[in-house]
């Protein structure tokens, strides 16, 4: 008897697939533990990040960390996950802690044991310098980021010179290789004294760009610098993220020891690869924020900080009045700016006027928002009948592109003053109004005011507290149904997450049920091609989420491999594809029959 004898690079993918897939044993991966500091060298005014990773065939215990003289380790995040490749089953946690000296010098963190059961694991040594407070040395953060510019590199637009309390608009861009895996895990970080930067946006801008030949993904905000104290600032961006570095070959795929180039494919890779987070900084070049002092020559009495272009515009209403009747003046304030500087300019009190603090509004919908207007209301009432105008308003501000001072002017706003009723009255508190003839029936009637009720109404004789009305206990009721629910959902998600097998069996068990439901359809309909269909299709669904595959590339050759020649799957799929084919027709109760063995062999199989 002959035996045939297959050479590796001569087996087809999908055939390689089948057999790993078809005789894999799921196992328990060794306990591993790996620990990586994010910066080797740092200041002690800044800290560093450790980062351990427990791996192995349950959830790792507490990591109890060596004591260091003059370091303190705090914890900060942790976080697990379950992994299944190639039939290797395995848990990983990592726990983060933020490395604190106390003094410079240089350290090093001993191997740090962790015991899982029976089974024990350590670290390899790590050592790290600890410089002076802002003493990095920039060749070594240089060198670093040198590293990582074929991965991610920021970019800032140029700023030039300003002046003190000036709102520099700037674009800020993270390139990131598309080549390679990375996770951002923080917005980018100003670095410096004397200038602060608006709050980045947590929604920013994405984009592809080219360059030098190579695709990047970036982000970008559209933010903003202020100087707030005079002279040359050095800042610079930092970003913190993340790099997914794959594991080299000879650990990634099992089929390397067959030494063909066909297992080399990316494909493999893929299928039997693996990845691990590299922790990674990158800078920004150094920029020089030159702020200079705002001149003193030409310097309004009335300015109060503001810096850009604004206009100005005043309104009042009523303008037809009566003595003693209180006018709102509203000033806006638009254009570009630091419009956190503005304060509004103010009608001050004198013989004509009595006039009260102003206070900011919110713009009405659909007027400008986004910080470039503001809006205040100030009450004024006239004090003197012969006043025929509300007088101008002065608004000064600093012009950057001009580099002098500006001052806006408002137009008079005419006013109509009723000559009949009382003059206001210097030292009162209130306007006075006309008051008509009281009797001993009409109740007093003050103009543009609701009467006082003299009699006291009809009283409720009894007050019912909530808890007894049922629309309240109604409410109460639905509240605790829906939290209920809500509860019952999170738990089930969390469930889920913590055990991703779980979630995969119900949804091939959904998935089973609606191809099954399909088929007893065609069946009651008397359909044959149609429930024929259904057969393969549920066949089809079932193998390919248990083997990883895409279901409706599955044909009988491939299930023949996969659960063997003579199973009552390969036969049932291997009648319904050659009936479809040759277009037969099944009686009712052989397809009944048919549906029968197929759940029973679903069942089975799952």
């Amino acid at each position: 008897m002959k035996k045939l004898i297959l050479h590796a690079n001569q087996l087809t993918p999908l055939a390689i697939i089948a057999v790993i897939f078809g005789s894999c044993v799921a196992s328990f991966a060794a306990l591993t533990v790996d620990a990586s500091l994010s910066h080797t060298s740092f200041p002690i005014d800044r800290g560093a990040m450790l980062t351990v990773t427990v791996t192995g065939e349950s959830r790792g215990g507490d990591i109890d960390l060596p004591e260091i003289p003059d370091i303190r380790f705090h914890q900060r995040d942790k976080s697990s996950r379950f992994n299944m490749v190639n039939g290797n089953i395995s848990f990983s946690s990592s726990q983060s802690f933020l490395v604190e000296a106390l003094n410079p010098g240089k350290y090093t963190i001993p191997p740090i044991n962790v015991v899982v059961g029976k089974e024990s694991a350590a670290t390899q040594p790590i050592t790290f310098t600890v410089t002076g407070p802002g003493q990095q040395r920039d060749s070594d953060r240089s060198a670093a980021d040198s590293g990582l510019q074929d991965v991610a590199f920021i970019t800032v637009s140029k700023t030039g010179s300003q002046y003190l309390g000036e709102v520099v608009p700037i674009t800020l861009n993270i390139y990131l290789n598309r080549q390679y895996k990375t996770d951002i895990s923080s917005l980018p970080i100003l670095e410096g004294d004397g200038v602060v930067m608006e709050p980045l946006s947590a929604t920013p801008a994405q984009t592809q760009e080219n360059r030098n030949g190579r695709s990047y993904h970036v982000i970008s905000w559209n933010t903003t610098l202020t100087g707030i104290k005079t002279g040359l600032h050095k800042i610079r961006f930092r970003l913190d993220g993340s790099l997914l570095v794959p594991l080299d070959r000879q650990e990634r795929s099992p089929l390397s020891s067959f030494g063909s180039v066909f297992f080399d494919d990316s494909f493999f890779n893929d299928i039997f690869g693996g990845y691990r987070s590299k922790p990674f900084t990158i800078s920004s070049p150094e920029l020089t924020f030159d702020v200079a002092p705002l001149p003193a020559k030409g310097k309004p009495e009335n300015y109060s900080g503001a810096i850009g272009s604004f206009d100005l515009a005043v309104s009042a209403s009523p303008v037809e009045i009566e003595p003693g009747e209180p006018i709102t003046l509203v000033t806006r304030i638009s254009g570009s700016g630091n419009f956190d500087r503005i304060e509004p300019p103010r009608l001050r009190d004198n013989t004509s006027w009595k006039t009260y603090s102003p206070t900011e509004v919110a713009p009405n919908r659909g007027q400008q928002q986004d910080g470039h207007e503001k809006i205040f209301e100030q009450a004024v009432i006239v004090k003197n009948s012969d006043i025929t105008e509300i007088p101008p308003l002065n608004f000064s501000y600093f012009d950057p592109a001009l580099k002098k001072y500006i001052t806006k002017t408002s137009t008079p706003i005419p006013l109509t003053i009723s000559t009949t009723g009382t003059v206001f009255q210097p030292g009162e508190t209130t306007a006075p109004a006309k008051v008509q003839k009281k009797t001993a029936q009409q109740p007093t009637v003050i103009d543009r005011l609701a009467p006082l009720h003299l009699e006291l109404g009809t009283l409720t004789p009894t007050y019912e507290p909530l808890y007894r009305k049922s629309w309240y206990l109604g409410t109460l009721a639905a509240m605790a149904i829906t939290c209920l629910g809500a509860g019952t959902f999170l738990l089930r998600q969390r469930k889920y997450r913590r055990n991703p097998l779980l979630k995969e069996q119900q949804e091939r068990n959904t998935l089973l049920a609606k191809d099954l439901d399909a088929a007893q359809q065609a069946l009651s309909e008397h359909q044959s091609q149609q429930f024929l269909l259904a057969c393969r299709t549920a066949i089809q669904n079932q193998l390919g989420r248990r083997f990883r595959l895409q279901p409706h590339a599955i044909s009988t050759g491939d299930i023949e491999q996969m659960v063997g020649k003579d199973s009552e799957l390969s036969k049932i799929f291997t009648l319904a594809q050659t009936a479809l084919y040759a277009g037969t027709s099944l009686s009712a109760d052989e397809m009944e029959r048919l549906l029968h063995q197929l759940k029973k062999e679903l069942e089975t199989f799952k």
